[in-house]
């Protein structure tokens, strides 16, 4: 039997796996579902480049679900921007809920690796310092604190 790009595809939808296997000092290759195996005969470097290049073709479903999910992560980098502009904890740039009484260490590991700029030192009208890090994107994504208003500080 002939093994064609289709009979490698049909077999990939119907979940088998294929796999060179080494018997005696010869190379073969088979494709395996469960604890059935079946040989496709000797190694052929042909057919085992038709293997690896022949694909199964998405299916409606999965092109909606990554269809879906793209639109997913689309919405979640828009509110992220949304909510590093807009939050209520957010004073010239810098976010202030999250504040720390001295500089933390993961602030130098930030400057040397994304650049400087992105924390700085702030007095309160008491005098008492405290430090914080600027709103951007990939810190306000996931933070508790979003709300609909600008702090009135």
């Amino acid at each position: 039997m002939r093994i064609s790009e289709d009979h490698i595809r049909e077999w990939k939808k119907d979940g088998w796996k294929f796999r060179v296997k080494k018997v005696k000092g010869y190379k073969y290759i088979s494709r395996r579902k469960g604890k059935i195996e079946k040989g496709l005969g000797r190694y052929n470097e042909n057919l085992w480049r038709l293997i690896q290049n022949t694909g199964i073709e998405p299916s409606e479903l999965e092109l909606r679900l990554e269809t879906e999910k793209l639109v997913k992560d689309l919405l979640k980098t828009i509110r992220a921007y949304h909510m590093s502009v807009n939050c209520i904890h957010v004073v010239e740039g810098f976010c202030h809920y999250w504040r720390y009484d001295e500089e933390p260490g993961f602030f130098n590991i930030v400057e040397y690796g994304i650049g400087e700029g992105y924390y700085k030192q702030v007095v309160t009208g008491e005098g008492s310092p405290f430090w914080v890090f600027m709103a951007v994107n990939f810190f306000c994504n996931n933070c508790p604190a979003f709300r609909e208003k600008r702090a009135p500080y």
